[in-house]
């Protein structure tokens, strides 16, 4: 993670830990706004309450003209109708009833009205806990209904971030314990590169000699990577390096080899190292270049060998090189009405000799040289 990315992460952490902390003091509930706003219109207009209650209990029954006196009145008045006409049984009915709602009602009012009382201590705590609920909703631009749900939200947001904070940090340990690991194995590594160049390069230096470059050196240079920065590869820069004339320094491969140089240098890293299958197909051209006689001969049988693990396509010029390759494809190029083509044959055993007697005789080709080219053929197939 970046510095900077970092620093925001941090303060977006702090806000949200200070944010969550002033929403717990304040512990807001749910449905506490509209409860606080009810006992506030209740408590703030208490006088009136209290005035107007009593002046309805006064109405209901203790007054001599009070509703339930004149209701018990006509209730009365009633009961002595009914030895006239029974029919009024209904009407005396619903004033008993009546007369009942009116004692309960008036029994409540009294208990109301011994409950209340003038409280300006507590009005004034519920208006400042309004203020407060209020100025905390406008700070975090949410309805003061809302508040419940939102402080919530921020606990579980920083629960989130504490969470992934603790995850980094644990990332970072396994992190810190995966490159101890690495570079214990990338060390490791390197003393076995360092061993092994040290045998490989003799090897493809002693092959380089069989394959006509004489005075040919060969070295693999290890250099472990200062950087810290891991590498699929391992913590080495490994450099071929390669002398191809007597007295010449050892200088980087892509430097001094010239094409032909370059097959050959290439052969015999491939011939050393065949063993190892990584590589499907092979493609050598100009691996004759510079040779000929038993330096070719030697360069077409390694190559030869080296097709018991891979597919190996060679261009050459050399009877000696083609006729050690399992199959002998012939390359003809022809214009005809400005059109170049180019045409591979594979060619048949008869013609394979046909082919390899012009190698090595060129334009005229006599029994002798068919001769001679059956012969190639005959030691290369006896030796397979």
């Amino acid at each position: 993670m970046k510095a900077g990315t970092e620093v925001i992460r941090k303060y977006d952490l702090s806000n949200l830990r200070f944010a969550a902390s002033v929403g717990e003091a304040l512990n807001p509930e749910a449905a506490e706004i509209k409860a606080l706003a009810e006992e506030h219109t209740r408590l703030a207009n208490v006088s009136k309450i209290l005035e107007s209650c009593q002046q309805l209990l006064n109405q209901f029954s203790e007054d001599d003209q009070s509703v339930l006196n004149q209701i018990n009145h006509g209730a009365h008045e009633l009961q002595d109708l009914l030895r006239f006409d029974p029919s009024l049984a209904t009407v005396s009915e619903l004033l008993e009833n009546a007369s009942i709602q009116i004692n309960e009602a008036t029994t409540e009012l009294r208990h109301y009205l011994d409950s209340l009382e003038l409280d300006p201590g507590r009005l004034k705590t519920v208006e400042e806990r309004i203020s407060a609920l209020h100025d905390i909703a406008r700070k975090h631009k949410v309805r003061p209904e809302a508040l419940a749900t939102h402080l919530e939200t921020l606990k579980t947001e920083l629960k989130n971030l504490e969470d992934s904070e603790q995850h980094l940090v644990d990332l970072g340990r396994k992190r810190d314990l995966a490159l101890q690991v690495y570079r214990k194995a990338a060390a490791e590594l390197h003393e076995h590169r360092e061993m092994t160049a040290t045998k490989l390069g003799k090897a493809i230096e002693a092959k380089l000699k069989e394959l006509g470059m004489p005075g040919g050196r060969f070295r693999i240079d290890v250099q472990a990577i200062e950087k810290d920065t891991p590498h699929r590869d391992g913590m080495d820069r490994i450099e071929y390096l390669v002398s191809v004339n007597p007295g010449q320094p050892l200088q980087p491969l892509n430097k001094v080899a010239s094409g032909g140089e370059l097959s050959r240098i290439s052969l015999a890293i491939q011939v050393i190292g065949s063993k190892d299958k990584g590589l499907p197909t092979l493609i050598f051209d100009e691996v004759d270049s510079g040779i000929g006689g038993g330096v070719a001969e030697i360069v077409g049988k390694l190559l030869h060998s080296l097709a018991g693990n891979h597919q190996v396509f060679c261009v050459t010029h050399l009877p000696q090189v083609a006729s050690q390759g399992h199959h002998h494809l012939q390359v003809n190029k022809s214009t005809h009405a400005q059109t170049t083509l180019t045409q591979v044959i594979n060619l048949n055993k008869d013609e394979r000799i046909e082919e390899i007697a012009r190698m090595l005789g060129g334009l005229k080709i006599t029994e002798q040289t068919r001769a001679h080219a059956r012969e190639m053929l005959k030691t290369v197939t006896s030796d397979k």
